[in-house]
Formats: C-alpha cells, structure tokens, sequence
C-alpha cells in the first residue's frame, strides 16, 4: 500500500480493526495530491455474494469512479483558469505584452543558464510632450510599436517588459562589453520620434535582488555624461548615491540644529575704505568644521531645502544686526539671497517679515538678491514678488548680471535698485571689448536710477577702472573675503555721539 501511495496507484487493503477484518479501497484522484479511501468490514463484502449484493457493491464503485471524474474536471477547470490568471497577471494592458511583474518572477530562472545579462532600463523622456501634442490614444499605439521593435531585436532567453507609463526593461544576454554598447546604442536609434535615455546593470548573479537591480539601472539613468542617452551602474556610481542621500539627511539636521550660520562679504565705497554694506552668505558649522557652499547648495536647490537654509541665513543676519544696534555700532544694510524656490510660496513674504519683526531690525537693514538666472520664464511672478517687497520698504538687488542673458527691458520693468555686474565681466577688463560692455551697462543704469555694485573685483586696476566709469559700491577679494560675524563686527564703528 505504501509503494501504491508513492506511485499514485489505486488498491486495496486488508486490516484488522478493533477486532474484525475490514477492507481499505483507496483511488488517487489527481488533484491536490487527493485520495478517496473507502473502509468496508468483510462481514458486509460477505453479503455481496448475492445478486443484490454485488448489484450494490457494483453501484458503489462506479459512484467512487463518478466522483473521481467530477474531481478530475474540476482539476483542470482550475488549472486553465489558473494559467488564464497568471496570462492576465502577466500581461500589459497597453502594449498588449510582458510587463513587469512578469519579468520579476521569472528573472532568477533566466538567470541560471550558464551566460552573462544585463538589466537594461529604457526610458522614454518626451512622453508627456508627445501625449499634450498627439494624445493618449495616439501615443499609447506609439508605445505598442516600439514594445514589438524592442521584442524583435531579442535573443532567446531575452525579454522585454513595459515596467509602467513610459519605460521598459529589457534583460539582455551578451559575451563582451563592446557588444553590449553596440546592442544599447542601436535600441537608441530605434524611433526617431521617442527620446530615451538608458541605465545599463551588468548582473552580478551574487546580487539578483530583482528590486535591488531596477534601483542599480535608475542610479546609471541619473548620472548621465553630457549629450550620452545611457549610462552604465558602477559601485562607484552607486556610493555616490548613497553619499547623497547621506549628504541630505545630514543637511535636514543641521537644519533642525540650526547649523547654518550667515558669513559676511564687505561691500565698500568709491574710497575703497568705507564700509557701506554687506552680502550675507552661508557657511554650515559642522562638527567642528566649518563647510563651504559648494558641497550642499547644488543638493538643497534641488530638493527645496534652500528655502529652509535662506530663513536661517536671514534670521542670523537679523541677530546680528539687533546685536550690533545694542552694542552701539554703526550698522549697514546687509542683502540676503532670495531663493527662486520661494517664488512658487505666496506666503514667503510674512514669514520673511516676521523674522525681521521679531528681531526688531529696521526694513532699510535687510535686502534681497535675486540671481538673473532666477528671471529665465518667471518675470510675471517675480514682478509681483518685487512689487510686493518695495511695499514693504525693502530694497531688491539683481545678482549675477549678464550671466543669464536676460533683456535690459527685461531688468527695468522688473523696477531692481541696483544691479551687480558679474565677477566675468570684472575678469574681462583689460579687453577692450569687455570694457565696453561695462562702461555701457554702468552708463546705462544710472540712466535707469539704478545703483551698481562690482563684484569679484580683484586687483587695483580693475577698482580703477570701474570707478572711472562710474561705479560707487565695489566688492571683492581686493577689498576684503568673506569672514565670520566676529571679523566683519570689528570693522563697524561705533555711532559717534551728537553731545
């Protein structure tokens, strides 16, 4: 019975049960690893020696044969819509191919032939252009085709799967590097209508964490080579990423810790000794060190957090000029960069007003800067911004001018104060022709009742010859660096007294 058991073959048993000689029938059913057993004593399969009897005992065993049947069919009733499920599951509703989930569970069994294969995340980036000009139906069929155009370039044991709105990931077999780039580079030039870039994940079969391989593939997407549609994962790559998102949890809590402190460029008079106001800039006091700009602003202009390090910026410098009023020195205005983030913020404005207010900082003291490059598309909404600040008695600077190109009509309907001519175009004196575009943009501020201030001015000739052409306020390495509160304090003299 035991071997029968193993086999899945039906039969029949003799026991001894309490007692008495009993029969087990027992028939496999082939579903669900089922069995019918039947227990029937001897004394009962005595009786079937009558015509009745075997009638009956006849009956019985086409009932058990009658059920095993309905078993049976209910058996492959289920396994047909069981593969009709799992066709459903697999199945894209656009493209009317593989999708994702399909790819997710079958990859680690493609993976085990004896080959090297690459993950390859392919990206249409046009897409919402193409959908505003063409529409959904249309670009859906475009989606479709290129998902055949992909599926005609496969090997065996290659597959294609549109992973959602737009991309699609391919795993691909290949022997060298070279070829591989060839196989990307044609999937590039596939349609000319669609744009894509790629991230590339040669597979390392020691880490074929199916989501641990699509997050490789978006990390090579998002470090792209200028002008190059693909890129390939590296672990080099990889710790980059996560140096990032390191660097930012690290900036959210020197946020909450308030370790952005505001550094202090001296802006002087057309002596050259004058102190007559300042740019605040940040410096991050981090364990014990102090770090420059350059390694959080690129991140924090990125992800909003610049909004957050501005307010600290700017309630430093407001601490620091309620310090120095009480002290009884001589105060300048200082201007504060306004970020273009704060732009989409219609509620900026108070809460830039309430950190003055709290500190008690007369409105002349404060100024806002405004990078050109912050103009580019947005000079409705920034001519609401600088009206509304002039209501409040606030002076706004333009940053940075000339780098963005932006029109004069442009500036002058924008109603700045003063203008910063940019430290490239400082760098340029000595050329005639730079030095003709500086005498024009001097001459033609003034002209605007515009104030100008140079920036980046580093040597004497250079304070020379700006101030020939008639600029008052100079800034620069020349006249003195950023420095700290402590430094920049010293060089602000007490109020002379009137008695």
């Amino acid at each position: 019975m035991e071997q029968n058991l193993k086999n899945g073959e039906s039969g029949c048993q003799k026991f001894k049960y309490d007692g008495q000689e009993v029969y087990l029938y027992y028939t496999y059913l082939e579903y669900k690893d089922w069995w019918i057993l039947t227990k029937i004593e001897e004394q009962t399969l005595q009786q079937f020696s009558s015509p009745l009897s075997t009638m009956v005992f006849r009956v019985s065993i086409a009932l058990m044969i009658f059920s095993s049947i309905d078993c049976l069919v209910v058996y492959l009733k289920s396994k047909k819509i069981n593969a009709k499920i799992r066709q459903k599951t697999y199945t894209d509703d656009i493209t009317e191919g593989k999708n994702d989930v399909y790819l997710k569970y079958n990859i680690n069994r493609i993976l085990e032939k004896d080959a090297r294969f690459a993950l390859v995340s392919l990206e249409i980036i046009n897409l919402k252009g193409l959908i505003t000009v063409l529409g959904v139906k249309t670009v859906n069929q475009m989606m479709k085709d290129l998902y055949q155009k992909l599926e005609s370039t496969l090997r065996k044991d290659e597959v294609v799967v549109h992973s959602y709105l737009g991309e699609y990931k391919l795993l691909l077999e290949y022997n060298t590097q070279p070829e591989l780039m060839q196989r990307i580079e044609a999937l590039d030039a596939l349609d000319a209508k669609l744009k894509f870039i790629m991230g590339v994940y040669p597979i390392d079969k020691s880490d074929i964490n199916y989501e641990d391989m699509c997050a490789y593939t978006n990390v090579a997407k998002g470090n792209l080579l200028p002008e190059c549609s693909y890129g390939f994962y590296t672990k080099e790559l990889h710790q980059k990423e996560v140096d990032q998102v390191q660097l930012e949890e690290s900036i959210r809590q020197g946020i909450a810790n308030k370790e952005f402190k505001a550094w202090f460029q001296p802006k002087y008079a057309s002596d050259g000794k004058t102190v007559v106001g300042a740019e605040a800039l940040v410096r991050w006091y981090r364990e014990d060190s102090i770090v420059g700009p350059y390694v959080f602003i690129p991140l924090c202009e990125a992800n909003g957090l610049i909004k957050e390090i501005d307010s600290l910026v700017l309630e430093d410098v407001c601490f620091n000029l309620n310090q120095w009023i009480k002290e009884g020195k001589n105060p300048v205005p200082v201007s504060v960069n306004l970020s273009r983030n704060y732009l989409d913020d219609s509620s900026f404005i108070r809460h830039l007003k309430q950190i003055i207010a709290l500190h008690q900082i007369p409105q002349h003291f404060i100024e806002f800067e405004v990078t050109e490059s912050a103009m580019v598309g947005n000079e409705k909404e920034l001519k609401e911004t600088i009206e509304m600040l002039h209501g409040k008695g606030f002076k706004i600077l333009l940053d940075d001018f000339g780098v963005g190109y932006s029109s004069i009509k442009t500036v002058s309907d924008l109603h700045f104060d003063t203008i910063k001519i940019d430290k490239s175009f400082v760098d340029g004196i000595g050329k005639k022709r730079w030095e003709k575009i500086i005498e024009y943009t001097i001459d033609l501020s003034k002209q605007l009742d515009m104030d100008v201030v140079a920036e980046g001015v580093e040597t004497k000739e250079q304070y020379e010859f700006l101030l020939k052409c008639g600029c008052n306020v100079f800034q620069g390495y020349y006249f003195g660096k950023p420095m700290d509160t402590e430094h920049f304090s010293s060089l602000l003299y007490p109020v002379k007294s009137t008695t």
